[in-house]
């Protein structure tokens, strides 16, 4: 086989792994049956996949770990749903980068490297939520050049962070907020 022809076969190959279909969208739900609820390794909500988390859960996670969002995340209205440490240990919080408008409320984050971390995502409501002993409660940064997202966080609390809230090149809406012993508030 010369090399042009392995060449091409290698390239066939990989048209067909890059095309593979990916499996129908999935739906996740943390119910307040099955609180608390433990994460050992970071949990990847992919593009078109959906979490519902259920009022009144409590989700513990281990060092390090992470939820990341690149699908939905549907908070349900009620009691406060709590993201915290497993033991003791600080985590790395939840990380979003999606297009999917949104609204987080009553959560409470606390503990976490980066309590919430908004990537490039524009229609991000945080309401009525609590951020308590994070290095930084809420981080939004656009990393791809496009500076004119806007998220809105509002009636929130924000208690012993580091920071309360760091917005970089990016939009933000911060109305009617409380920051209560934070080294740096915005």
């Amino acid at each position: 086989m010369t090399k042009i022809s392995r060449l091409r076969l290698l390239l066939f190959i990989s048209s067909l792994l890059c095309f593979s279909e990916r499996p129908a969208a999935e739906t996740f739900r943390w119910s307040l049956s099955d609180s608390p609820i433990t994460i050992s390794e970071d949990f990847l909500v992919l593009p078109d996949d959906q979490l519902l988390i259920d009022s009144g859960v409590q989700v513990l996670f281990q060092s390090d770990t992470r939820l990341i969002v690149r699908g939905s995340l549907n908070i349900e209205a009620g009691a406060p749903i709590r993201f915290s440490a497993f033991s003791g240990d600080s985590w790395g919080g939840v990380n979003v980068q999606t297009d999917a408008d949104f609204v987080v409320q009553n959560l409470e984050i606390e503990s976490a490297l980066i309590g919430l971390e908004i990537v490039s995502s524009a229609g991000v409501s945080v309401i009525n939520s609590n951020f308590s002993e994070n290095e930084v409660g809420i981080s939004l940064f656009a990393d791809d050049g496009f500076r004119y997202r806007k998220n809105v966080v509002e009636n929130s609390t924000f208690v012993g962070n580091g920071s309360g809230i760091r917005a970089h090149k990016t939009g933000l809406i911060a109305l009617d907020n409380a920051f209560i012993v934070e080294e740096d508030a915005v």
